[in-house]
């Protein structure tokens, strides 16, 4: 399964970015979460890169953060150009009432809509070959307004060879993983019931690695093996690099890392 990410480094000309693969739990204590660090750009010529540095965690604030996946940022002046995490901050920052993760949830998705529009004349065969029809989800999870534990995702969904997007905002589900696409949906069944001998090796991998850590602690040892795993075993290799690592602690009020990788800054 690929899924797709984000910014081009700067010395590349225009063209979209793209790329993601992250694993997320939410239960009524924390939400952990796990997310890869590969991205690849596209060029208008055609021309395809892979790096391994970026960061996909944002701070949205000391509360909350923000992930993606999909067509995440524009930089061909063909086009509106656009970044959803520079987006995703602004609009968090316009949210009425000040931190409300709905209300940025929705802003956000109305300009990416617009932004998406403007850009499918010019990238229709990398948005019409999209197997699931979403083009990108945008997650914002953490303390909402009401000092509550909680996350939205939002889907820009594409009908094929149409210029019709359209954009669903949802309610993350506590006790559930979130993961994009439905692709995965076998092997991560398979990885979470210990189905085979690689999901039994995988299970006892974890259970070592949490052994005497925090309910917390130990589900973000979950999520990042499922980050490590499923793409391999789906042979994807739009997924790759360092693993960055966080729990969001409804205690606290706050999240925190359990791993940064060194181009991710601190906060």
């Amino acid at each position: 399964m690929c899924v797709f990410f984000v910014r081009p480094a700067c010395a590349i000309a225009g063209g979209v970015s793209h790329g993601t693969y992250f694993a997320t739990y939410t239960g009524d204590d924390y939400t952990a979460l796990a997310i890869e660090s590969r991205r690849t750009f596209d060029a208008p010529t055609g021309k395809r890169s892979v790096f391994d540095d970026a960061c996909k965690v944002v701070a949205l604030s000391a509360r909350a953060v923000f992930i993606a996946d999909g067509i995440i940022s524009n930089s061909d002046p063909r086009a509106p150009r656009f970044d959803v995490f520079v987006d995703a901050v602004d609009a968090y920052r316009r949210a009425t009432p000040a931190g409300s993760l709905g209300n940025a949830a929705e802003l956000w998705a109305a300009d990416l809509k617009r932004s998406i529009t403007g850009l499918y004349p010019f990238y229709r065969d990398l948005m019409d070959h999209r197997a699931d029809d979403e083009i990108v989800g945008g997650y914002f999870l953490g303390i909402d307004d009401d000092d509550k534990l909680t996350g939205f995702q939002v889907k820009i969904t594409h009908a094929k060879a149409t210029a019709r997007f359209d954009a669903v905002i949802m309610p993350i589900q506590k006790g559930n993983y979130t993961l994009p696409g439905p692709g995965p949906a076998r092997l991560v069944k398979e990885f979470v019931a210990g189905q085979s001998a690689r999901a039994m090796a995988a299970q006892s991998q974890i259970t070592k690695e949490a052994l005497g850590k925090s309910a917390a602690e130990a589900r973000v040892v979950e999520m990042k093996y499922l980050v490590k795993t499923i793409p391999a075993w789906a042979n994807d290799p739009g997924s790759g690099g360092d693993i960055a690592q966080i729990v969001i602690d409804a205690a606290e009020k706050r999240w925190r890392w359990i791993h940064r990788p060194d181009f991710c800054p601190e906060n």
